[in-house]
């Protein structure tokens, strides 16, 4: 895909969704996030979502001069960037300048009072890449180096408050991963098991129907 692009990735808490790499206009033509209608679906180059606590209209992704500007367009349940909400309900927000590996929350989790029923909201890890293909990074958003760099090292050290919400987003996204691996694995040891219980009782099976035949 030619630049400037987006590209979310939903993080382990999020509700579901594919991951999405969507083309983003100026500010005269936006991309427009919000909740999936009868004529505007969700698909993998847009950022509609089938998730019932995102407004209609919901928030706009602009680029212009090299960088990304996020805007919530009077959502009901908010825009969050690093766990910073860019409005009141009700209000739209100044557009905030968002970089690759911030961490951006569309809606919060709603439970119905009527049955109990949890409604999740969007979570997603995003990448920017500008006119060029480039990555975009910056903005005191801490880059892989800069994490390895700290769980390495022995001396504590300063973060500010987004840094933080990103090391903890990122510790809880790799144990996720993690289990998740840890689960396949489970899985495929039980499945040989199950082939080799299976294998065996065909062979003594065929072995005892040769005695009998023999016989």
């Amino acid at each position: 895909m030619h630049g400037p692009y987006v590209v979310l990735s939903p993080i382990a808490k999020s509700h579901p969704f594919e991951e999405r790499r969507a083309h983003v206009g100026p500010d005269e033509d936006p991309l427009k996030i919000g909740r999936a209608v009868a004529r505007l679906k969700a698909a993998k180059d847009n950022a509609i979502f089938d998730c019932k606590v995102l407004s209609r209209n919901h928030a706009v992704l602009s680029y212009r001069n090299g960088g990304f500007f996020l805007r919530d367009t009077k959502s009901s349940n908010g825009t969050f960037v690093n766990n910073e909400r860019l409005a009141v309900t009700g209000e739209e927000s100044e557009a905030r300048q968002i970089f690759t590996g911030d961490i951006i929350q569309f809606g919060v989790e709603i439970v119905e009072n009527s049955n109990k029923v949890a409604h999740g909201c969007i979570y997603a890890m995003v990448q920017l890449f500008d006119a060029n293909g480039q990555m975009v990074e910056g903005g005191g958003t801490l880059s892989n180096g800069e994490i390895n760099g700290m769980l390495a090292s022995s001396e504590p050290s300063l973060v500010n408050n987004h840094q933080l919400f990103q090391m903890q987003q990122y510790l809880s996204e790799a144990l996720y991963r993690e289990e998740a691996r840890q689960q396949k694995l489970e899985a495929l040891e039980k499945m040989l098991e199950a082939t080799e219980h299976a294998s065996e009782a065909a062979w003594k099976a065929l072995v005892n129907e040769d005695r009998l035949l023999s016989r």
